[in-house]
């Protein structure tokens, strides 16, 4: 009698320690992993659409609520309208050409540099934007994003060029620029990235679709979620700067 217990206690412990390891073994089928680059952005893409809103809209209604429209004039500025309120709202300092060839915008200044500028006379835009003391990344790249779509100046540097932009920007940097500019982007990190790269944003992609990036999901990590797409933009854009400099340094010696 003593024996049948015995067995059936042991019974019970293998049984046991078998169910916990099937059960382990089928939630690691379970697991999700990334597939292929393209299908990971084209995921990516459309989690981009459904969420970004406003980057679907050049100019025009974005998105009409209970209680609210929100209407775009360009890309960093934009107009909420309710029953009792007519608000702009400006994402950032912007600079863009008007359809009578001036330049618009709104710019966000110290009122003490604009008391300096205005001491002086100024026959240029340039001259005066000077006097601001703006950041360099929000005017002189920004001024050029919005009048002449500069980031093509990459497609036309050389191979290796290419490779050092691509070195300098992290993976999940690289995956919200390319998220944000397009196509056009996603085939310039494909056509001069190694495999090892294309793996990483491929995983970025994943991160994305299924919610794990950003401080929300790891408070402690750097990477940024959707929503900081202009916190990537900004470093695109420096990382531009930054190589773009260092050709031409090469080019003059």
């Amino acid at each position: 009698m003593a024996k049948n217990k015995k067995k059936s206690f042991w019974k019970r412990i293998t049984s046991s320690l078998f169910s916990k390891k099937q059960s382990q073994v089928e939630n690691s089928a379970r697991k999700k992993v990334p597939q292929n680059f393209h299908i990971e952005w084209k995921n990516a893409s459309a989690k981009w659409s459904q969420f970004l809103l406003t980057k679907q809209v050049t100019q025009g209604l974005v998105v009409e609520r209970s209680g609210y429209k929100l209407h775009k004039t360009n890309e960093k500025l934009f107009r909420l309208e309710g029953a009792d309120f007519s608000i702009l709202l400006a994402t950032g300092n912007t600079l863009y050409p008007g359809k009578d060839g001036k330049i618009s915008g709104i710019l966000f200044v110290d009122e003490g540099n604009l008391n300096l500028a205005i001491q002086s006379d100024h026959n240029k835009l340039e001259s005066f934007l000077s006097r601001l003391d703006l950041p360099k990344a929000d005017m002189e790249f920004q001024w050029k994003m919005e009048t002449t779509n500069d980031w093509r100046v990459i497609l036309e540097w050389e191979k290796f060029w290419k490779e050092q932009l691509i070195l300098q920007l992290s993976a999940n940097t690289m995956a919200l620029a390319i998220l944000s500019i397009g196509e056009e982007l996603k085939q310039f990190f494909e056509s001069n990235a190694t495999e090892r790269q294309i793996s990483l944003v491929r995983d970025e992609f994943f991160y994305v679709n299924h919610g794990k990036t950003g401080r929300s999901y790891s408070p402690h990590g750097k990477n940024k979620n959707i929503f900081e797409f202009g916190k990537a933009m900004t470093e695109f854009s420096e990382k531009i700067e930054f190589i773009s400099n260092k050709r031409e340094k090469e080019h003059e010696t």
